[in-house]
């Protein structure tokens, strides 16, 4: 269907966002389905990009479920080659590949036991070339304020692991698309391995871990 499907794990959802005000509630939800229906957000499931030249863009990868049964979602952000996929004119890509990617996270949503994600984002290679470009800036603003809009209450918690200095930068950028909520559940470390590998462990197992927070290098 075009339209957001309106069983009891969604409409919780948005009454969560909205802190059980039913008014707020009822006025995000009907705006989410409007935004999919005007989008036809459904058919991004299975979307292809326009051009070859677009591959590898931006991998992503559910790695398995975490302790208490949600998905564990793993995004390489600091390898992201947004920045020359928009220098080669594949903005129009850039874009709905945001869509892409939100699709198929709810999926692994919908297939894991709790509704929930376990967010990691690997900021490794994270350069100040693609930190410094406006219009790349301006996909990340616009894609996580989608997730904030459309996607509520699917987080659980988020790690940003092996974030350089530059990264707060970013963060100060994106932080007013992110309900507090949301902030609360954001943790971010540094390079540290050990420090951040102590406290994924604590709700990852390892079978679900990601092979590259291991020390086992691993291309998605």
């Amino acid at each position: 269907m075009a339209a957001l499907e309106q069983d009891d794990f969604t409409l919780i959802r948005f009454l969560r966002a909205r802190n059980h005000d039913l008014d707020k509630s009822e006025d995000m939800l009907r705006k989410s389905i409007e935004w999919r229906v005007a989008n036809n957000i459904s058919q991004y499931l299975l979307w292809k990009p326009s051009s070859p030249k677009f591959e590898d863009h931006s991998p992503f990868v559910c790695t398995g479920l975490d302790k208490e049964g949600s998905a564990v979602i793993y995004a390489p952000f600091g390898r992201w080659d947004t920045r020359q996929k928009l220098e080669l004119g594949l903005k129009e890509d850039c874009y709905n590949y945001t869509y892409y990617m939100l699709e198929n996270i709810m999926y692994h949503i919908r297939s894991s036991k709790n509704g929930k994600m376990t967010f990691i984002a690997d900021q490794s290679g994270l350069s100040y070339w693609n930190v410094a470009h406006v219009e790349t800036g301006q996909v990340f603003y616009a894609a996580f304020k989608t997730f904030e809009q459309n996607y509520p209450e699917i987080l659980k918690v988020a790690y940003v692991i092996n974030a350089p200095w530059l990264f707060q930068a970013v963060f100060n950028f994106l932080r007013p698309v992110f309900t507090g909520n949301t902030l609360s559940k954001i943790h971010i470390f540094n390079g540290d391995k050990g420090k951040y590998l102590a406290e994924m462990k604590k709700l990852i197992p390892e079978e679900s871990m990601p092979s590259e927070c291991m020390g086992m290098k691993k291309k998605y």
